[in-house]
């Protein structure tokens, strides 16, 4: 009885400092979240001025997931395109907040500057960013998307979403990866040969 008593207790001191490693690990990708949000909000106004691009006076609006969400579904729906009413209902569907179509065009209109995705005759499509990162390139050292979301998946000792991706990436290596084409690529790793693993909205490789 004493062994199992002291065996049960072992494990509750486990299991605490493992919930207590997991709130830290929480709590640090929400602040890092809330650092990236700001950044990008303060990156989007930069990128607008000197584009010279008009926002009509407002700063995209639309939640974070919302626009996740919406690239997403533009990388799904192809070179066939979706509709910008039918984006907007599928958001919408997806998320559960509501995305008037203007609100939407005005909150994609960094991406679209990007070129991460196009908006022509009222279709959604994706953009036209590269899917190699040496196309283009004179070094044989620019490191490809695949070669740059691996790497950062294997550095991170957490799941991390496509925008925490991204962010790595430009952070390791410079280059940006267009969500476009992340997307598509971490499906296509996951599916061939699961080098990467996809669970709650998040994404993590094997560690080398």
């Amino acid at each position: 009885m004493i062994i199992h008593d002291t065996e049960r207790s072992s494990r509750i001191v486990a299991e605490a400092t493992r919930v207590i490693e997991l709130t830290r690990q929480i709590d640090a990708v929400i602040e890092n979240a809330r650092t990236l949000i700001s950044d990008r909000h303060a990156a989007t106004i930069e990128l607008c001025r000197l584009s010279e691009a008009d926002l009509g006076g407002t700063s995209p609006s639309l939640e974070p997931a919302a626009i996740d969400a919406a690239i997403a579904i533009i990388a799904e729906a192809g070179k066939n395109g979706i509709a910008a009413k039918s984006l907007s209902a599928e958001v919408t569907k997806a998320t559960g907040i509501e995305v008037p179509s203007v609100v939407l065009e005005s909150s994609l209109r960094p991406y679209l500057l990007a070129g991460d995705v196009s908006l022509r005759a009222d279709l959604y499509r994706p953009g036209q960013g590269r899917i190699n990162r040496r196309q283009g390139k004179t070094s044989p050292d620019v490191p490809t998307d695949r070669e740059m979301a691996l790497q950062v998946l294997r550095e991170s000792p957490i799941p991390l979403g496509v925008a925490a991706i991204i962010s790595a990436a430009e952070r390791r290596f410079g280059e940006r990866i267009p969500r476009t084409t992340l997307s598509p690529l971490l499906a296509k790793l996951r599916d061939i040969g699961g080098l990467v693993i996809h669970a709650d909205g998040k994404w993590m490789a094997e560690k080398h």
